[in-house]
């Protein structure tokens, strides 16, 4: 598969080690959640947001850091989902200004 160490090189060094960790449990999501003492269902959702940035890499676009982060908040229970989802939201709406407005827009009001 073209791309396929692409896809590995664009996760940070934490998704590799858990990624690791699986491989070396023989993919036993349960086994690897006690490896880790967290519960079956949060390992399943690290593993499926790991899963889910390999995926979009191997497509060849860029994995957002910041959805990348949210998603690892939610699975570490450190933020709940709608807040997550606020948080993007507000990211995505931001980036949407900035590319819309025109380069140096505030250079020029200042003039």
């Amino acid at each position: 598969m073209p791309g396929a160490r692409d896809a590995f090189l664009a996760l940070d060094d934490e998704d590799l080690e858990l990624l690791l960790r699986f491989v070396l449990v023989d993919g036993s999501i349960k086994d690897l959640a006690g490896a880790m003492s967290v519960s079956y269902p949060t390992m399943r959702q690290r593993l499926d947001s790991v899963l889910s940035r390999v995926r979009t890499a191997s497509k060849g676009a860029a994995v957002d850091p910041v959805e990348s982060y949210l998603a690892d908040l939610i699975s570490r229970g450190a933020i709940l989902p709608a807040h997550a989802r606020r948080v993007r939201e507000l990211h995505r709406a931001s980036l949407d200004r900035s590319r819309s407005s025109p380069p140096n827009s505030s250079a020029r009001e200042s003039r």
